[in-house]
Formats: C-alpha cells, sequence, structure tokens
C-alpha cells in the first residue's frame, strides 16, 4: 500500500502525459515523469505508487510496460483540474469501488468490526481506551482517514456521518455485526426521534397556547408519519393566526447525547431555503429512553440555511449538514 491515495493522480497524471491513445508506455518512462513531478517536497518511492494502481485497476502492467485502464480514465476524468490531490468525486469512487467493495474490502471489514455502536452520536466509534485493539493494515486505516470514510478526533475514531449507513451494509453482509445488531443500532436511531418528536410536539402546543394561540395550539400537525419526504415533522404557528394558515415548519431532531449533533440532510436543507424563517429545526438532547424525557430544554434554530449554512463552526459534508457543538 502506499502512504498517500492522492498519489494515484500523480501516476495517471504521469502516463497520460507521455502516452500516445490506445499506446502502452514503460514503466521506467512514467518513473521519470513522475520524479519530475515534486509536490511538496515529497519523493515517495514511485514504483510502489504504480504498484498500487494496478492492485486497483487503474493502471494495467504487464512486463516493463503500464497502461491506462478504462476505469483510470474514469477516475482522471473526476479530476478535471487535474490537481494532485484527490477530488470528493474520486474519494467517492474509492470509496465504493475499492474499499467498501473489491480488493480492500475485506480490510475494510476488518477495522470497521473492531468499532461499536455510538447511539448518542448516531455513528460507529472505536477508542483506543475503552474498545478492542484495532485489527487491519495501519495504511488501510490511514486510507480510511483521507477518504473521509473515519474522522479523527481527539481520542478516538468514529465513522463519519454520511457513510453511516453504507459501514451498516458492510458490517452486515460481510458478518462483521449480525442483521440483529444493525436492526437494533436503527431501531435506537428510530425510537429516540419518535421520543424526540413526542416531546416536542407537547413542547410546541403549549408555545402556541402562550403565544395566545387558543385554537391554533390544537391545529397543529404532525406530518411526519404519513409525508415523510416533506422535509419537516410538523406544520404549526408562530401563534395566533386569523386565517388558519400554518406558518411555521418545524423539523425535529433528538439525540441522547447532551451536546448539540445532528444531521441535516439535502432533502431538508431544499425545504429550509424555500421556506426561509418559516423554516425550524427543533434540536432535544439528553433523552433518556426509559422515561421518555429529556434532560436538555430544546434549543431552537430559526431559518437554519442562514444560522447554519452559513454559519462556518458548523461541518459541512456533500451530502448534507453535520450540526455538532463546538465544546
Amino acid at each position: 500500500m502506499i502512504e498517500r491515495l492522492a498519489e494515484l493522480n500523480r501516476v495517471l497524471l504521469a502516463a497520460t502525459a507521455i502516452a500516445q491513445p490506445g499506446q502502452s508506455i514503460t514503466q521506467a518512462s512514467v518513473l521519470r515523469q513522475c520524479e519530475s513531478t515534486v509536490i511538496e517536497s515529497m519523493m515517495p518511492d514511485h514504483r510502489l505508487s504504480i504498484n498500487f494502481a494496478g492492485t486497483v485497476g487503474l493502471v494495467a502492467t504487464k512486463a516493463d510496460r503500464i497502461e491506462v485502464t478504462e476505469m483510470g480514465k474514469e477516475f482522471l476524468a473526476l479530476n478535471p483540474e487535474h490537481t494532485y490531490d484527490l477530488t470528493a468525486d474520486q474519494k467517492r469512487m474509492l470509496i465504493r469501488n475499492q474499499y467498501l467493495s473489491g480488493i480492500n474490502r475485506l480490510g475494510t471489514l476488518q477495522v470497521l468490526k473492531c468499532f461499536t455502536k455510538e447511539y448518542d452520536a448516531q455513528t460507529f466509534r472505536w477508542s483506543e481506551s475503552d474498545s478492542q485493539p484495532m485489527l487491519g493494515d495501519r495504511l488501510l486505516i490511514e486510507h480510511l482517514i483521507q477518504l473521509g470514510v473515519l474522522q479523527r478526533r481527539e481520542s478516538f475514531l468514529e465513522v463519519n456521518t454520511e457513510y453511516v449507513d453504507a459501514v451498516a451494509t458492510l458490517l452486515t453482509d460481510g458478518k462483521g455485526w449480525t442483521p440483529k445488531d444493525i436492526e437494533e443500532y436503527y431501531r435506537e436511531k428510530r425510537e429516540i426521534g419518535d421520543i424526540a418528536e413526542e416531546l416536542m410536539f407537547a413542547y410546541e402546543k403549549e408555545r402556541v397556547r402562550r403565544a395566545g394561540g387558543k385554537v391554533e395550539c390544537l391545529c397543529i400537525n404532525h406530518v411526519s408519519k404519513l409525508r415523510p419526504d416533506v422535509g419537516y415533522d410538523m406544520e404549526s404557528f408562530n401563534g395566533q393566526n386569523p386565517g388558519m394558515v400554518h406558518d411555521r415548519f418545524i423539523e425535529v431532531k433528538g439525540a441522547r447525547g447532551v451536546h448539540t449533533r445532528f444531521f441535516m440532510s439535502d432533502n431538508e436543507i431544499k425545504v429550509a431555503k424555500k421556506l426561509k424563517d418559516r423554516y425550524w429545526i427543533y434540536f432535544v438532547g439528553g433523552i433518556e429512553k426509559r422515561m421518555r424525557t429529556a434532560k436538555n430544554k430544546p434549543l431552537l434554530f430559526q431559518n437554519p440555511a442562514e444560522s447554519i449554512l452559513n454559519n462556518p463552526k458548523y461541518k459541512k459534508t456533500p451530502q448534507g449538514v453535520l450540526v455538532e457543538e463546538i465544546v
């Protein structure tokens, strides 16, 4: 394996720079081309990089000849600016084809089997102090971090929220976890979400009543069960509304943990941008499952398309926004 996956771009760019269409070239010529490109004062073992590019199917080697494969051309096309660093699309292609599937699937599974369910954060986590010893190749772990599948925290590693479902599927299919384990994980997520919605429906009813909406508080719609793709959970009122037109649309987020941490999906972001000040996120943390209560008071975010998306302290991902309190 190689230290930096970005070296795949160096190999492919070097090969395509000197190759004629449809022709193979010598490995020696590719090595010379790679050596002529110094990036960040780095000069890795380019033979190792070429071999790894062949292992993942981006180039084909025979004797001393090398040729960029169709997969390699598709991979390079995802880097239209011909940069050294991997693009987001290149990372996703490697994740799907080579790490969740393909040549590195079993190695990835071996690493992830050491992770435990983290219900509060709704992800999988490994801690050097609390988890079983990490299995798997050190470089493969580093690759998963470079690709964004794993995130390195102060004292632990965790699966990036956007890849939780894909990792859960891998663990189920690969027998790293049993289907019962995965179902338990998602059942927990659903149960916490249901409790959060139940608590926030009662909260919202009382809030509207106190705002003078004597009738309005009786007309709040809990729409998430009937219309799960609408982008919010409740249709409510800011207060009194003579026309009885819903003017507050609420997406509920909940967690067992006491710190603010939730994920906004693409659909929620789209609806939030459309509804602007009429769209709210209610987050309630510290949920107690057995008592169906919460330690924390709810946090209310109005117009999250502005208050969250334009706030640099919140983490952004290709599939949405991970909102996380800085502590």
